[in-house]
Parts: structure tokens; C-alpha cells; sequence
């Protein structure tokens, strides 16, 4: 029988630990509808959660009045969350359930991070992941990957490959924020893909560690990145590597090979440039005399 779409219909949703979560709908309504209400309230990913009612998995495009016999106005559906399903949506399914199945998989990545980071993985290969799932891929990671977690920065790395500029980009700017700079495969690649890098990105990943290093000790390694960005070819990369540097170094902490890069820039032809660099080196500390004879050894 087909009940009238004002029909309403009282629906128990049971969960296989025996959480019960009951919700009202229009007779009309989609399983689809249901399940998308039953993954607000459990705090879980629509495509993570399956539903059944007598044994029958429920297809989301049917309507809840499908299920009901005359007279019923109330539907009794189990649900089970499994991650499992969700990782084969990512990677088997059609292009725009595995670009959702990919967002949605940054919502349990404190859940079940190994099998996370794993599954995204799977989402380098351009043959075997278009450019929509490769971008949702890697923007997850770089939200939310573990500082220093070397599977997540395994893949970040293979990202930077990309043939997809924006996707290389969201790479760099995830490596600029989880790497611990004691990496040394990976901080050597990531300084050689800064250097073949476009100024637009320069620009992009140099504002990335600022971000990451702001408030807080800074090793070497990126700050001897930062440096060689001094000699870029584009004067907006100087300053900007001039000026992160003014963030990232506390006063009095200059390294003296980073001293010597910034006071060369004291003759820089751009007149920006030798403003930022007089910025930084006011902040970062050292006398003018000592600045000039610094810059002497250099030049």
C-alpha cells in the first residue's frame, strides 16, 4: 500500500550497541533524509552508515513509506556505522561519492587515523583518483595529519608531485605544518620543490610556516630555507622570506649564516626589499657596525 506523503511516520533508529534514536519524517521522505539525521546526531559520515529493516538493507533513494504495510505508522531500522564501507567508497566509488567519502573521511581521522591516513594514501595515483578526489585527499591530510606522523607525511611528499598545481600547493602548505624538520628525506625534498616552486607559491608556503612557526622555538632547517628564498629571482619572495624571518627568529637568536644572508640584502636593488630586511634585522637583534661587517664577509 501507498501511504499519503502527509503520512507522518515515527521511525526507531537502533544502533548495534542498543543506542535507540527516534526521529519523525514525512511518509515521503528518503531513507536517504533518515540517514543523513541519524549522522548529525551520532556524529558520524552519512556514507559511513548503513541501513536495514527485516534483514534488508535499505536503498537511500527509497522512500520510508516503501516499508510500511497499511495502517503503519511507525518503522522499526537498524543502523550500523562501519568505517570499512566508507574507505571502499573512497576509493571504488563513483567520482562524486569518493570526493564525499574522502571529506568525510577527515571527520575520523581521530578515530581510526592509521586506516585514515592509509585509505587517503590510495588517493595519489592521477590514473587510479581524479583531480576532485586527489584535492579532497590532500587537503584532509593537511588539516588534519599528526605532527611529525611519518605515513601521513609519506603521502604529502608523493602529493608534491602532483600534475595539479593547487594540489601540489595544498601539499606544501600540509608539510609546512606537520613536519618536525628532523625528516630529512622529506624536508630535503620539500626545500628542492620550494625551489622549483612558481612565486605565487613561494609565497603561499613561506606564509604557511610563518603560521606554523609563530610563537614558538623554530629549528634551523626552515630558517636556512627561508634564507636561500633571500636570492630569489622575484623581489615579492625576498620580502617575504625577509619578513618571515622577522616572525620566526626570536631576538637575540639569529643564526650567523642567517645574519650574513639577511645583511647582503642591505644593497639589495629593490627598495622593499631592503626595508623588510631592515625590519627583521632590528627585531632580530645586532648592532649596525656589526651588521656591516657582516655584510662585508658576504659581499
Amino acid at each position: 500500500m501507498v501511504l499519503s506523503s502527509t503520512c507522518l511516520v515515527h521511525v526507531y533508529v537502533c544502533g548495534v550497541d542498543g543506542t535507540v534514536l527516534e526521529v519523525d519524517l514525512d511518509g515521503s521522505a528518503s531513507f536517504g533524509v533518515l540517514k543523513r539525521k541519524v549522522a548529525e546526531r551520532w556524529c558520524v559520515p552519512p556514507l559511513a552508515l548503513a541501513l536495514a529493516s527485516k534483514a534488508h538493507e535499505l536503498e537511500d533513494v527509497d522512500a520510508l513509506q516503501k516499508c510500511l504495510q497499511a495502517g503503519e505508522t511507525s518503522l522499526d531500522v537498524t543502523a550500523v556505522v562501519s568505517l570499512d564501507r566508507l574507505y571502499a567508497q573512497a576509493v571504488k566509488g563513483e567520482m562524486q561519492q569518493r570526493e564525499r567519502a574522502v571529506e568525510d573521511i577527515g571527520q575520523v581521522m581521530d578515530k581510526d587515523y592509521d586506516s585514515a591516513v592509509a585509505t587517503l594514501g590510495l588517493c595519489v595515483d592521477p590514473i587510479a583518483a581524479r583531480k576532485p578526489v586527489r584535492l579532497a585527499a590532500v587537503e584532509v591530510l593537511a588539516k588534519a595529519a599528526r605532527q611529525g606522523e611519518e605515513k601521513a607525511i609519506d603521502v604529502l611528499r608523493r602529493f608534491l608531485s602532483d600534475q595539479s598545481h593547487e594540489v601540489r600547493l595544498t601539499a606544501a602548505e600540509g608539510l609546512a605544518r606537520v613536519l618536525t624538520w628532523q625528516e630529512q628525506e622529506a624536508v630535503a625534498e620539500f626545500s628542492a620543490f620550494l625551489h622549483r616552486a612558481d612565486a605565487n607559491v613561494k609565497r603561499e608556503v613561506i606564509a604557511a610556516l610563518v603560521e606554523q612557526g609563530s610563537g614558538q622555538a623554530f629549528c634551523l632547517a626552515p630558517l636556512e630555507m627561508l634564507a636561500r628564498c633571500l636570492n630569489d629571482t622575484s623581489a615579492s619572495v625576498q620580502c617575504a622570506a625577509a619578513e618571515a624571518l622577522g616572525h620566526l627568529i626570536a631576538p637575540g637568536q639569529a643564526p650567523q649564516a642567517v645574519v650574513q644572508q639577511l645583511t647582503a640584502q642591505l644593497w639589495n636593488k629593490h627598495p622593499e626589499v631592503m626595508a623588510a630586511t631592515r625590519k627583521t634585522l632590528a627585531k632580530v637583534g645586532g648592532s649596525r657596525e656589526e651588521l656591516v661587517i657582516q655584510a662585508a664577509r658576504v659581499v
